[in-house]
């Protein structure tokens, strides 16, 4: 018998592009002279491509390599199998071993995690923080993963046992940049993200049961830290061994107290945010990324100078405040805290518990202040009110602080 030509290699095809960044990888395979293609469902710069890999420079290009590898060694596995059975073949038989036509392929945690964050990018409805908080579940997924041996795990094989072996990983693996483990709030994000793909899983009859339904999360008893004027003033007034990242740090912190914004959308803020009305009161109008809602807020004098601040070395884009990461402004926060003399484990989000601490205890009430805050309201009908911030409640924040 003939031993017929066979070869499969990894290519970018140009003419299914999505964008100059984004090149479909493709598994070229050659038969006897005759080809077929299979499109493996991602898609690569082409300035990170060599020959057949992606430069690794993050975890998901290792992670990406070798599932590409994983796909070169399954073709060449079905090719010896189907030689062994002393069958006619060709390259779309071979193309349809590999790609399962005819047969159920079982879904694997990874793939279709991944293939789900796709989808989430793809419709464009999530902000860009909340797709990075699935890219970095699926990295702790990964590295959970490995740590038991394993590449992948099938969906369904995905239990109660490995979930809560998943949640003991979280809270005792060590965060790269903190050099700590990670704190169970923050787990909890993780798992909740988790969760929502084996729903949507669950929901398609791609598995017959979510193993979140025997599993607990417990949420941490939490303690709300508001800081004290004179606390506000201690941060205010130090000089933070005049280290600029430290300051800018205070300031984005300050001005957070002064208008109760959340970390998201006081990075979002442009100087299209700001404007000032007939009586020469200035205001942010902030459409909220976590609620979608847009909220009216009256800027004190005390945030305007901090806006003034950073007027001559603003951006092009109009950036209202310094960008940063909200992991490194608070690691920053800590060392503030520290320097000052502020026993209070704070981050960014005190800054709004303490904006409705003390403008409540300036006698602004609390359905104004729940509106300022951007909450969906105190009751339920409330919800879709549209409350209308008075010149006095601007009075009464400048006096609040």
């Amino acid at each position: 018998m003939v031993r017929k030509s066979f070869s499969v290699k990894l290519v970018l095809d140009e003419r299914r592009k999505k964008s100059d960044k984004e090149y479909p990888v493709y598994m070229r395979i050659l038969f006897d002279s005759r080809k077929a293609e299979i499109f493996l469902y991602e898609y690569v710069d082409p300035a990170n491509w060599d020959n057949g890999r992606v430069k690794v420079k993050t975890k998901y290009d290792t992670y990406l390599n070798n599932k590409l590898q994983d796909c070169i060694r399954q073709v060449n596995l079905i090719h010896i199998e189907l030689e062994s059975q002393d069958k006619l073949i060709d390259v779309k038989s071979i193309k349809d071993a590999f790609t399962g036509k005819n047969q159920t392929k079982e879904p694997n945690m990874l793939e279709y995690f991944i293939a789900y964050i796709k989808n989430l990018e793809d419709r464009n409805e999530h902000t860009h923080g909340v797709i990075q908080h699935y890219y970095t579940t699926l990295n702790y997924l990964t590295d959970f993963l490995a740590s038991i041996k394993k590449k992948d795990i099938l969906l369904k094989d995905f239990t109660i046992k490995e979930l809560q072996n998943f949640e003991t990983y979280l809270l005792s693996k060590k965060n790269s940049f903190l050099q700590k483990p990670i704190q169970k709030s923050t787990a909890i994000k993780y798992l909740k993200k988790l969760n929502t793909v084996l729903n949507f899983a669950f929901n398609r009859e791609e598995i017959i049961r979510n193993p979140f339904r025997q599993f607990k999360i417990s949420h941490p008893k939490t303690n709300r830290v508001a800081l004290t004027l004179e606390e506000l003033e201690k941060m205010r007034i130090h000089p933070l061994a005049d280290n600029l990242s430290l300051k800018r740090c205070r300031d984005i912190y300050l001005f957070s107290v002064y208008t109760g914004l959340r970390f998201s959308d006081a990075m979002a803020l442009t100087t299209a945010n700001v404007h000032k009305d007939k009586k020469g009161q200035n205001w942010l109008s902030v459409y909220q990324i976590k609620t979608k809602e847009n909220v009216k807020i009256p800027l004190i004098k005390e945030a305007m100078d901090i806006i003034k601040i950073y007027e001559p070395v603003r951006l092009p884009s109009g950036s209202l405040l310094p960008k940063i990461s909200n992991q490194k402004f608070n690691s920053y926060l800590h060392t503030i805290g520290s320097l000052v003399g502020i026993e209070k484990s704070i981050t960014h989000h005190t800054a709004r518990h303490t904006f409705a601490t003390l403008s409540h205890a300036s006698g602004i009430d609390l359905k104004t202040v729940s509106s300022l805050l951007g909450h969906r309201s105190i009751k339920t009908t409330e919800i879709y009110a549209k409350i209308t911030v008075s010149q006095k409640t601007a009075n009464m924040l400048q006096e609040a602080f």
